[in-house]
């Protein structure tokens, strides 16, 4: 997706439609740096996020979850193409 056509709402982190749309006539495309990834980045679980496990107390909870997203962090949506690794 060209870069600035969405934003995150900060309330709901859900995607909208960006108020003001890049310029994107002449060289805008060339660029890896304004395109972003849109759809979710799938975790080595082959998930889009972690499942909170059922029965675990509040405390285990935070620190399991934390150590989850240590090992297989998910990453933001929007961000650059430019950031990936090469293949």
């Amino acid at each position: 997706m060209p870069k600035g056509l969405y934003e995150i709402d900060e309330e709901s982190g859900a995607l909208k439609s960006a108020e003001e749309q890049p310029d994107t006539s002449g060289d805008y495309f060339k660029s890896l740096e304004n395109w972003v990834h849109i759809n979710p980045y799938i975790l080595k679980a082959g998930r889009c996020s972690h499942p909170k496990p059922a029965g675990i107390e509040e405390e285990q909870l935070e620190e399991y979850m934390n150590g989850l997203n240590e090992a297989d962090k998910p990453e933001e949506k929007l961000r650059s193409i430019s950031e990936n690794a090469p293949v």
